[in-house]
């Protein structure tokens, strides 16, 4: 799952990411999560189901949780480096 997410956060970053995009984003993320259950879609297994079994998030909510996390970790850094100034032009 680590794969996945790391995998979605880089196609978020290369641009603006649309209504469209979440979605379609939160289908690959769901269709991995069924993989490694051992799901079908004959199963019909509702998404939050597979959401609680998993103890996770939608993607689009991972994905935001781990932005404010970096945001944080660069406004603890110091005024020199260039995260930082790059952040804070």
């Amino acid at each position: 799952m680590a794969c996945v997410v790391m995998c979605a956060s880089m196609v978020v970053k290369r641009g603006q990411h649309t209504g469209a995009k979440n979605a379609v984003l939160n289908a690959f993320h769901m269709r991995c999560l069924h993989s490694i259950l051992g799901l079908s879609w004959r199963d019909r297994v509702p998404n939050t189901s597979v959401l609680q079994t998993t103890c996770s998030y939608d993607l689009i909510t991972i994905i935001r949780h781990r932005r404010l996390r970096w945001a944080g970790h660069v406004c603890r850094m110091e005024g020199n480096r260039l995260p930082k100034q790059v952040l804070y032009c």
